[in-house]
């Protein structure tokens, strides 16, 4: 088992999946090997794939649910074992896929956590001490464009084209996106390259080629360290947000002003449109504006 799921993994690499993907694989599957390691006591190798069957998956999926893990985890740790069966299959070094019969818990129904105009406009003006351009920059370019946490980190100083007023960025599955960019959002990545310019020529340079957010060495700033940052900024605003609070901000906005969900799903880039319709939440100015255009005595 350990050097098929090995192999699977291997051949995810090959297909350039994201190094978080690919984490994220290799842990849920590898807990499922130790989960079957001491369901079968057959060393750390585990038992070939060929000897698991859908109950041994489905007793897995309930010991993970008896550890208080969500829905959301489980339908990962579900969806990799999927694709490893799947791929075991597809191989033909095993004659049955038992994960096929093996159905996703269903999903919370959970709205998106998001901020309110006023909200945004206090977060805004939170920004401070030395890195306040880079940390503004990094708050209007992931609220007016909707782009991902991860999208934003990875976006070089030639991604945006400031005179198109649009930036390129790479999505999941390696997709790419061309999203526009709001007055408020060019303005403050401007300043944020001119500042950091200034500071130190050399070590912060703008290079096309160059990361768009630098790190205090110089290097290109991560994940964690924008999670970090704008987690703190985010924290004085109201509880529970997160950075991706200002992505579900953007789509909700958009929704309220009578943006159409097709354009929604475009600009999210989003590949099926039900991960989009979550956003059709109403929020009561939205009734209210429905109400009194629709109805013959709402005004």
């Amino acid at each position: 088992m350990r050097d098929s799921i090995d192999r699977f993994l291997r051949s995810l690499r090959s297909r350039r999946y994201s190094p978080r993907t690919l984490r994220a694989y290799r842990d849920d599957l590898h807990r499922f090997l130790e989960f079957l390691v001491e369901q079968r006591d057959g060393g750390e190798e585990g038992p070939d794939p060929a000897e698991i069957a859908p109950a041994d998956i489905r007793l897995y999926l309930a010991r993970l649910y008896d550890d208080g893990a969500s829905r959301a985890t489980r339908a990962r740790a579900l969806a990799a074992i999927k694709s490893f069966f799947k791929e075991c299959h597809r191989e033909e070094r095993i004659d049955a896929n038992p994960a096929a019969l093996v159905s996703f818990p269903k999903p919370e129904k959970r709205l998106p956590k998001f901020l309110t105009p006023d909200e945004i406009e206090r977060l805004v003006h939170l920004p401070e001490g030395s890195l306040a351009a880079r940390d503004l920059a990094l708050i209007e370019l992931i609220y007016g464009a909707g782009i991902r946490l991860s999208e934003a980190q990875r976006l070089d100083v030639r991604d945006l084209d400031t005179e198109g007023r649009e930036a390129k960025v790479l999505g999941k599955g390696n997709r790419e996106r061309i999203v526009p960019l709001g007055e408020p959002a060019l303005s403050a990545v401007r300043k944020y390259l001119a500042a950091r310019v200034k500071e130190d020529p050399v070590r912060f340079r703008a290079a096309p080629e160059d990361p768009l957010f630098l790190n205090r060495m110089g290097g290109r700033l991560s994940a964690r360290g924008i999670q970090r940052r704008i987690g703190r900024y985010l924290g004085r605003v109201g509880e529970g947000l997160s950075v991706h609070s200002l992505r579900h901000s953007f789509a909700t906005h958009l929704m309220d002003g009578g943006a159409d969900i097709r354009a929604v799903q475009e600009l999210l880039g989003h590949r099926h449109l039900s991960s989009t319709q979550r956003y059709t939440h109403l929020t009561p100015g939205r009734l209210l504006r429905v109400y009194r255009r629709a109805h013959p005595r709402g005004e």
